[in-house]
């Protein structure tokens, strides 16, 4: 039910009713009813399943309530996780969140939540075996009433129990132990069946997953699990046994055990304790001969419960037993097995402000200006281990998560096992392994992508952003959040350091730190003496003219990547379009091959032979005539990666080349091992979309070619000159960072926008003074606040009506403070005029008071979309601060 109203709980006892939240486009609270076996069980922050309308729903308990005006409250169905899975600072979070992007905040709990939390940890779905049929009652046994025998089929003899439970699984079918519970909660309310569950003053029953378990092990029912779902992990270990003397085990056995037994004991004498599959690696077979010894009782084994280690902490790690996790010391770094590099007076000056503000224990923000090489990292490890130091925990931020291996290996070798991963390339289970570390404060220091903002560390006491310029923080899809925002949010909240770091920052990041005495930090130089590399733009309009896919590369940037090859350096060329060619174009009609549900063009992907959808992922296979002239005259234009590749393996047929975008890295480990290949010295050529242009360090990369410099500037967008600025210094400083100099060479046709001079000469300064004055002129942030205002529908009129009609609502009611201004400007088709089958139309706010703002909408405009979204078939996104304009 939909809370109507609230007293606060009395102190003297449980309160009966919940507060929930559900992940629905609902703002709303629902009050629910405690059951009374669940009183002293559900407090806020725990994951419930409540009733909702006909279904069965997920729900976040917010708070706990003492009464509700309520006439039919609903009861809590059950309890989905034993202990809370929120505290009290991410509830407030959470919260905070869902104000300021005026999003439900139902939503924002499952978005801060990883998936699989709140399913059984044996998720199995049951149904009867071939015996398990036979011991039942026949369908006319049944029909004339007789019982279901517990010795029926001469079975070993079951209890009435055993036997009520065997029969709701042939009546259900396939089916899980909640679907079960259900089955026989409402049997046993109807009189006719056993109870299963333990009530006030009974005898407790066996948990019914027991009883599945017995009668699995009795061959009477089946066990699967279903696809995808996360369970726990156990794996089993190995041990001398107590009683067996660890020095000289193995001549002292000789006699009476063969070759492979002694090695196994001599390993594990070595070792200690092995898990199955470290013991494998090391020895093959090695499991199998350590159980025979087990019988034996010269090995002890154990099977229990183990966490899944990230790969990106190594391939060759075994599994920790779930008892060893977190064995660092408390409140102390675990062992390094690095120690700190020797900070530049540049670093020990901006370490010194950070350590300033976590001695005061109050919330600042800083900005770490530093060029390409820095060594922005080394800070980063310097201040979380003065984190870890005052018994406090860090969450350190990555753009994308090909930038997690090498980063999360420096992190790993620093601090050890206090270190946790988490980003959506990890399994499900082990995304909820690392989840559970950091909860129970095993973990302290979190490296992950945009989600990991929410992780549920103890203490927090550091953010960090890396490469806090990048895009990839607003999340584009559902909860329509900016990682470093929510970072302000809770770094303000827990009083906790927040430190952005970038080579080449926004400009509201920069703006603000100017204007905060003490927040701006510069690391102008490098932390060796090798310079930033030397920039060269080759004008591709004096270029002499060539047909063919080599049309793209320039004769300087050819002898560039001749002469790198030869003295054995290793090149990056950059290119940020996937595919082979970016078009299939009929050369008699004019017609492009396009999306059947997008308003863009097919991008032709050689190796599968099929042309592609880079937005919905529809593809077709390329036809051999023109669907609208039938003609034969069809050619492919444009250029991609997976052309790019190809014709640098036909011009350098030598050359160790690899290609690195989303196509080769869908597998979670493919990147990690182009990485890998790269670090070793076993690539010459690396061709890549932005995932090989910033934050990379590998000092055998001397050169860097960036193909078309000018892709960015195209875009209706007001940030494109930025993002071309931003893009091209990164790439150019993964140049030059070892003992030999770096060159960059960059292709362009529009060689004097200010944006490619200013990275040619790696002058922030100058980029920032350009910028800063258009942004200003076009009431652009820093100097306001927008919101977008998407409308999407599968009927473009309807879209183009509701826009209509929000935009006359809000230049009525939209009235600025004194000395405010506002502008409303649209409704617009929005560049990509149809994606995935839904037209769009946009309405684009800005505003000079944020607050304001935000308070006006939620005034003004939520009441109107909630109203519109109910009538009409139009679905309504409200995007603070959008990153993406098309």
């Amino acid at each position: 039910m939909a809370r109507q109203a609230a007293s606060p709980p009395s102190p003297t006892h449980e309160p009966p009713y919940a507060d929930v939240a559900v992940p629905a486009p609902l703002h709303q609270l629902y009050t629910y009813a405690i059951p009374a076996a669940l009183r002293g069980c559900v407090a806020p922050g725990s994951l419930v399943e409540v009733p909702f309308g006909r279904r069965r729903e997920t729900g976040y308990v917010v708070e706990l309530v003492e009464s509700t005006e309520v006439a039919d409250v609903k009861p809590i169905r059950r309890l989905l996780e034993p202990q809370p899975v929120l505290d009290a600072g991410l509830l407030d979070l959470a919260r905070a969140v869902a104000a300021h992007y005026l999003t439900p905040l139902g939503l924002v709990l499952k978005t801060a939540l990883p998936g699989g939390l709140g399913r059984p940890v044996d998720a199995r779905l049951w149904s009867l075996s071939e015996a398990g049929r036979r011991l039942l009652p026949s369908p006319a046994e049944q029909a004339e009433g007789g019982p279901a025998s517990p010795t029926t089929g001469g079975a070993t003899a079951l209890t009435a129990l055993q036997v009520t439970v065997l029969a709701a699984v042939g009546l259900q079918g396939p089916c899980d132990v909640r679907q079960l519970e259900e089955s026989l909660e409402a049997a046993r309310d109807q009189g006719d069946e056993a109870p299963t569950t333990q009530h006030h003053g009974e005898q407790p029953a066996p948990p019914l997953a027991a009883l599945l378990g017995v009668l699995a092990r009795r061959g009477l029912v089946r066990g699967s699990r279903p696809r995808g779902a996360a369970r726990e992990h156990r794996a089993t270990f190995f041990t001398l046994a107590a009683s067996e003397p660890r020095e000289g085990a193995a001549s002292e056995r000789a006699p009476r055990l063969g070759p492979r037994q002694r090695a196994v004991l001599d390993l594990l004498a070595r070792q200690g304790e092995m898990e199955a599959t470290s013991l494998n690696a090391a020895l093959p077979g090695g499991s199998a001969v350590a159980r025979r010894l087990a019988e034996r009782r010269l090995v002890r084994l154990e099977t229990r419960r183990a966490r899944r280690i990230p790969f990106a902490f190594g391939a060759e790690a075994q599994p920790v037993p779930d008892s060893a996790a977190g064995a660092a010391p408390e409140g102390a770094a675990a062992t390094p097995a690095q120690q700190p590099h020797t900070l530049t007076d540049a670093q020990r000056d901006a370490l010194a402000a950070i350590e300033q503000a976590l001695r005061d224990g109050r919330a600042a923000t800083f900005l770490v200006h530093g060029v390409t090489g820095s060594g922005k990292t080394e800070l980063y490890l310097h201040a979380i281990n003065l984190v870890l130091e005052r018994q406090r925990g860090a969450i350190v931020l990555v753009p994308e998560i090909v930038l997690t291996p090498q980063l999360v290996e420096r992190f790993h070798r620093r601090f050890g096992e206090l270190v946790a991963l988490l980003h959506s390339g990890l399994s499900a289970g082990e995304r909820l392994d690392e989840w559970d570390r950091v909860r129970r404060g095993e973990a302290r220091v979190v490296v992950g992508v945009r989600s990991a903002v929410f992780a549920p560390v103890r203490n927090l006491g550091i953010i960090v952003i890396d490469e806090e310029q990048e895009n990839s923080y607003k999340q584009e899809e559902g909860v329509l959040y900016d990682a470093r925002e929510v970072a302000e949010l809770r770094a303000a909240q827990a009083g906790a350091v927040l430190v952005r770091g970038s080579a080449t920052p926004t400009l509201e990041a920069y703006h603000a730190a100017r204007r905060q005495p003490g927040a701006y930090l510069a690391l102008p130089e490098r932390v060796t003496e090798h310079p930033l590399p030397e920039v060269a733009i080759v004008d591709m309009r004096r270029q002499p003219r060539r047909d063919g896919p080599h049309a793209y590369l320039s004769w300087p940037l050819l002898d560039a990547l001749a002469a790198t090859l030869e003295r054995g350096g290793q090149s990056v060329l950059f290119l940020n379009r996937r595919g082979f060619s970016t078009a299939v174009i009929c050369f008699d009609c004019g017609c492009t091959l396009t999306c059947r549900d997008c308003s863009v063009a097919l991008t032709y992907h050689r190796p599968q032979q099929v042309a592609r959808c880079h937005y919905c992922d529809y593809q077709q296979a390329v036809p051999d005539l023109c669907p609208d002239c039938r003609g034969v005259n069809l050619a492919h234009r444009g250029f991609g990666t997976q052309q790019l590749e190809a014709v640098v393996r036909e011009t350098f047929p030598h050359a160790r080349v690899q290609r690195m975008d989303r196509d080769t890295t869908r597998h979670r480990r493919a990147y990690h091992t182009v990485l890998s290949q790269l670090a070793r010295g076993r690539l010459d050529i690396l061709i890549g979309t932005q995932m090989v242009a910033k934050g990379h360090d590998y000092p055998g990369i001397t050169l860097v070619g960036v193909i078309s410099a000018d892709a960015l500037l195209s875009l209706p967008d007001f940030r494109a000159a930025a993002r071309t600025f931003q893009l091209l210094t990164q790439v150019a400083g993964r140049a030059g960072r070892g003992g030999t100099p770096g060159r960059v060479i960059v292709q362009s046709y529009n060689p004097g926008h200010y944006a490619i001079a200013c990275a040619q000469q790696h002058d922030y300064a100058a980029f920032y003074a350009h910028e800063i004055a258009m942004r200003r002129a076009h009431f652009y942030p820093p100097f306001s606040h927008l919101v977008l205002v998407r409308l999407l529908s599968r009927d473009d009129k309807l879209a183009m009506q509701a826009g209509t009609h929000l935009a006359m609502r809000l230049r009525k009611d939209l009235h600025p403070p004194a000395g405010g201004d506002v502008e409303v400007l649209g409704p617009a088709p929005a560049v990509l005029a149809r994606l995935k089958g839904r037209y769009r139309w946009h309405l684009l706010l800005k505003a000079s008071d944020a607050d304001w703002l935000r308070r006006e909408l939620h005034r003004v405009l939520l009441p109107e979309v909630e109203a519109l979204q109910r009538r009409a078939a139009v679905h309504v996104d409200l995007d603070l601060n959008p990153q993406n304009m098309l």
